[in-house]
């Protein structure tokens, strides 16, 4: 929900049918993983944060549940994808400030959420967050 307040950037994500979560409203949280739901079950690709927010240290947080549950729902396939230099290009709060370099994209395999079971497993949650982390280094 905070990239709908800046400038721009709100108006953007809008425009290509971004999908904003209120995690101070769980009801309205649930309804935006239900249009995400939606969305997948129709053949369009959704990309979910899962820490949720921003980092404030450069070091990758706890992830959220919203997404794995969608794709363990589903049955979906996750493919984690790492982004590295973003932080040191972008601090938070500094929007207008903008420090050159490279940020890298690094795609990682596909996870296969069936072999997880038909829950949310924290190991699946755990193993995703070492996939992408382990891009960082």
């Amino acid at each position: 929900m905070e990239l709908k307040k800046i400038p721009l950037v709100g108006q953007a994500c809008e425009s290509v049918g971004h999908i904003f979560i209120d995690r101070s409203n769980p009801m309205a949280a649930q309804k935006s993983l239900e249009k995400a739901e939606s969305r997948l079950v129709k053949g369009v690709s959704v990309v979910v944060f899962p820490e949720g927010t921003r980092t404030k240290t450069g070091k990758m947080s706890q992830f959220k549940r919203g997404a794995f549950r969608i794709a363990t729902d589903l049955g979906l396939p996750l493919l984690p994808i790492t982004i590295k230099g973003s932080f040191e290009r972008l601090h938070p709060g500094k929007l207008f400030y903008v420090r050159p370099g490279t940020i890298e994209v690094i795609l990682h395999d596909s996870i296969d959420v069936k072999s997880y079971g038909n829950e949310v497993n924290p190991e699946l949650i755990r193993h995703t967050w070492e996939v992408i982390n382990g891009g960082m280094e």
